[in-house]
């Protein structure tokens, strides 16, 4: 074989096992020099050389080179690689959202605990959507926890400065996308929201009706029988009248509580108990509160609120996009924008697949551990760009061990610590 053939193999290897010293000048140089000079004893000395430095990633596929900024003790601990280096992630990378993927009794909910409990030393305000109600212990780090029963929130008034039309336009999408319906529904919802806000006079003295009032003005609406616009109130006003016969107390308000106080605040939102449908609703009403407040106040320098979601599915359901695709969710637009707001979102889930598109588009830190099935397990390798030899070690995570790819670096492995008690 030339030496030609064999740099070119050696290359490959390079490429799998330590990509980052393609980046390295000498290294550049002397596949170069070789390209150019057949040299037999002196290609021997340098493939050697570069098979030394490979050894222990060929053994361990998975214990990248961690780049400087990782290093670094003053960002948020995630835990220590297979050679006991401990890795600190800079803040502002968890702006570009993260992706927890494990099944059951895998340590997922741990993790998510964990970056709960170090996020607030970092500055950061911290909303956790619980909905098996599994993170109230948090309360002992400061934690605020609010059951759906004690809340109060008006979808028709989230927005902090008040925008009325702004505030029609994200309710109607929202709950358009929470409750499978298609644009039509939503615009015969919009006419009525135009019409009881104007009713409430919200367009100008700042009074708001509440989700009661707008099931009203919809039922009172007189509507020939038999037309489309028939179906679409019917639609619409069955959806209403669940929500507000199971979880109206949450929606019985014309101001609920203050949304600066609560982006201020380090809360757990204990959603379980209420209906599935309610609770994309009401989550995806509290994201985009947030994000809203945020935009209004222009782009941050900074990380400012974390969102965490176990049992991403709720709101990110990939069955729910198939049936409604005239549309892009308006979640999915928060996915794809927080960074320049100073906001990131960890969303975790058992099922990567049943996740939106978005979630893995729009996730730069991937965190992978125990997962079920050979599925599941495929598409978390794939997303996350993980070779032949590094796929094979994804089969092989123990409990509290995680895969985490970043974006644009190699993948490593680590070992999650126990969050406290």
């Amino acid at each position: 074989m030339s030496i030609l053939e064999r740099l070119e193999r050696l290359l490959k290897m390079v490429e799998e096992y330590k990509p980052q010293l393609l980046e390295d000048q000498d290294f550049q140089n002397w596949v170069m020099f070789f390209r150019v000079v057949s040299d037999e004893k002196l290609y021997k000395i340098f493939e050697q050389t570069i098979l030394a430095e490979l050894h222990e990633a060929m053994i361990h596929p998975l214990m990248g080179a961690l780049g400087e900024d990782l290093q670094f003790p003053t960002g948020l601990p995630i835990g220590k690689t297979i050679d006991k280096k401990p890795v600190f992630l800079p803040p502002m990378l968890l702006a570009r959202n993260a992706s927890v993927s494990g099944e059951t009794g895998s340590g997922k909910t741990n993790t998510l605990k964990y970056l709960a409990q170090q996020l607030p030393h970092q500055g950061v305000k911290v909303w956790v959507f619980d909905f098996k109600n599994e993170y109230r212990d948090l309360e002992k780090k400061g934690y605020m926890v609010i059951p759906w029963t004690e809340l109060k929130f008006n979808p028709l008034n989230m927005l902090d400065p008040t925008d009325v039309t702004k505030n029609a336009k994200i309710f109607q999408r929202i709950f358009g996308h929470s409750q499978g319906l298609w644009l039509a529904s939503q615009a015969f919802l919009g006419a009525h929201l135009h019409a009881i806000y104007t009713i409430s006079g919200s367009f100008h003295n700042e009074k708001f009706p509440s989700l009661f009032k707008l099931a009203e003005q919809i039922h009172n609406t007189k509507i020939p029988r038999f037309s489309p616009e028939a179906d679409y109130k019917q639609r619409i006003l069955n959806r209403l009248i669940d929500i507000l016969r199971w979880e109206g107390q949450v929606f019985d308000c014309e101001q609920g509580f203050p949304i600066e106080d609560l982006i201020n605040s380090n809360i757990i939102f204990e959603m379980r108990g209420m209906k599935p449908q309610t609770t994309a609703f009401l989550t995806e009403c509290l994201m985009a509160a947030l994000y809203e407040y945020w935009v209004a106040r222009g782009p941050q320098k900074k990380l400012n609120n974390i969102l965490i979601s176990d049992e991403a599915k709720h709101i990110f359901d990939i069955r729910k996009q198939y049936r409604l695709k005239d549309e892009r969710p308006y979640i999915d637009e928060i996915l794809a924008e927080t960074r320049a707001f100073g906001i990131g979102i960890i969303l975790a889930d058992q099922q990567p697949s049943e996740l939106t598109p978005s979630v893995e588009a729009n996730s730069h830190i991937k965190i992978e551990m125990q997962l079920g099935s050979g599925r599941e397990i495929h598409q978390m390798n794939r997303a996350m760009g993980l070779t032949e030899r590094q796929s094979k070690q994804s089969y092989r995570i123990g409990l509290g061990e995680a895969i985490i790819k970043i974006s644009g670096r190699p993948p490593f492995k680590i070992k999650i610590p126990l969050a406290d008690s």
